[in-house]
């Protein structure tokens, strides 16, 4: 069986491994972002929009708060 620390830094690799790709798709950190979802949060003191990209190079999808 696993143990939870082997788990841990098996975790912790493929994490590197997935940011060692990402590195190698759009290297510098040069995402082609496009927003492909927008939800609006609105209460009576405030509105919050909170805005979905994804690179269509990669596929890393980011979430962004635009209040």
């Amino acid at each position: 069986m696993f143990g939870r620390r082997k788990l841990q830094n098996e975790v912790l690799e493929l994490k590197y491994r997935v940011r060692e790709l990402e590195q190698i798709l759009c290297p510098f950190g040069s995402h082609d972002f496009k927003l492909i979802d927008r939800t609006v949060y609105v209460d009576p003191f405030d509105v919050c929009t909170i805005a979905r990209y994804k690179c269509q190079k990669c596929g890393k999808e980011v979430t962004k708060d635009e209040y």
